[in-house]
């Protein structure tokens, strides 16, 4: 995403190591200065971590004031273990706050956990790497690439404190290819993307892993850019009852082939303020526990019945259930179960438990309409009433029916 590497400044770094074998059994970083682009404070490449590996107890990295800029940590091509066990803070300009591809296995904030943040990069740009990973507050503001990329990571994540990602040139975050067992956890009690016409959260190809948003306040804003995508496989949590995603024309979520987890999904508000070129809600081939929606609102030239219904969806379904929900108004994979929406008696009838055997079939309705409707029968019978009543003055004129 961000691997780019500058010249740095003379005397700036921290440590750098470009090949061959490095032992550190402990110590501790603090830099706070003007590093230039890219250029990171500690920089190991091509190394092999010796016996105990690298370790280093604690750790300040600050290169984000007035005139500074810089990036964390860069760990590229290495073997081994890298521990960094109590994280003051790294902030950074111009470079990631922590970048690594095929580092070894990777620790950090496991004593302490600190803020990370980073502004015209990523604040995590890592991958193919095994992680334990905890941080606070994090936070990426108008990066080149994406804000937050986690791509053939195995291990854990667990950033507890408040998420922002803002204006970033790619995906805001993005988690795919994950190794199976892994599990990202963004627990703070806000987290905002916000990435224009980028698409927010996007998550591909993780099956076996899981990624769960806990405690409220997920908050996705995009224009044309699409909220939440997920596909090919890995298990989705976002619990509480206060998470929103809003875009302007930008379609709100699609899910397909993935696993809502025991926690299951809830949102308040799925809301989009334009028209959505194609479906604004589409869930395919979504399984597991129960999805929820408080409402859904969308653009004027949406607002077909079906598609302000109540998402209210149980997808653990008894052996032998038919599969029904609504993507704008089609079948999803998920089981729809009515809302409480204001119908006519008409509606009402239509909508009882006798269309629930139909799910969106408009085919099998009429013609259990046409059979059952009782308003038909009746119509049906003053009409064979009238008709019978012609035919009787038509024999008693002795002239053709319908004289």
């Amino acid at each position: 995403n961000d691997d780019q590497r500058g010249a740095g400044a003379a005397g700036g770094q921290a440590l750098v190591s470009n090949g061959g074998t490095l032992a550190i059994t402990t110590g501790s970083l603090f830099t706070n200065n003007a590093l230039g682009n890219d250029t990171y404070a500690v920089d190991i490449s091509g190394t092999t971590a010796g016996a105990g590996g690298i370790n280093f107890g604690s750790t300040t990295l600050d290169h984000d004031d007035a005139g500074e800029s810089g990036g964390g940590i860069r760990l590229v091509t290495n073997t081994g273990t890298f521990t960094f066990a109590s994280v003051s803070r790294i902030t950074a300009n111009n470079g990631a706050g922590i970048l690594a591809s095929n580092a070894g296995t990777l620790t950090i904030g496991t004593t302490t956990a600190g803020n990370i943040e980073t502004s015209n990069r990523a604040v995590f740009d890592i991958s193919q790497t095994t992680l334990n990973l905890n941080a606070t507050m994090t936070r990426s503001t108008a990066s080149t690439g994406s804000g937050m990329v986690f791509n053939g990571v195995g291990g854990t994540v667990n950033l507890t404190g408040a998420l922002s990602i803002t204006s970033s040139a790619a995906a805001g975050l993005s988690i795919s290819n994950s190794v199976a067992g892994a599990a990202f956890t963004f627990s703070g009690a806000t987290k905002v993307i916000s990435t224009g016409a980028q698409t927010a959260v996007q998550l591909s190809s993780n099956s076996g892993s899981t990624v769960s948003f806990t405690n409220d306040g997920l908050e996705i804003d995009t224009t044309s850019g699409a909220g939440f995508t997920a596909s090919g496989g890995g298990t989705i949590n976002i619990s509480s009852a206060g998470n929103r995603i809003n875009t302007t024309t930008g379609q709100i979520l699609g899910w397909n082939g993935v696993t809502v987890g025991a926690g299951g999904v809830s949102f308040a508000t799925l809301a989009s303020s334009g028209t959505v070129a194609a479906d604004a809600i589409s869930l395919g081939n979504v399984n597991g526990a129960t999805f929820r929606v408080g409402q859904r609102h969308l653009g004027r030239h949406e607002r077909r019945h079906r598609d302000l219904r109540r998402i209210v969806g149980d997808l653990q379904l008894r052996p032998g259930d038919r599969r029904w929900g609504w993507r704008l108004g089609h079948k999803a994979g998920i089981r729809h179960r009515h809302d409480d929406l204001h119908l006519s008696r008409h509606r009402r009838r239509r909508h009882g438990p006798v269309h629930r055997q139909f799910g969106d079939c408009e085919r099998q309705w009429r013609r259990y309409r046409r059979d059952h409707d009782p308003d038909r029968q009746r119509h049906s019978a003053e009409r064979r009433k009238r008709d019978d009543f012609d035919r009787r003055q038509c024999r008693q004129c002795q002239r053709p029916a319908g004289c």
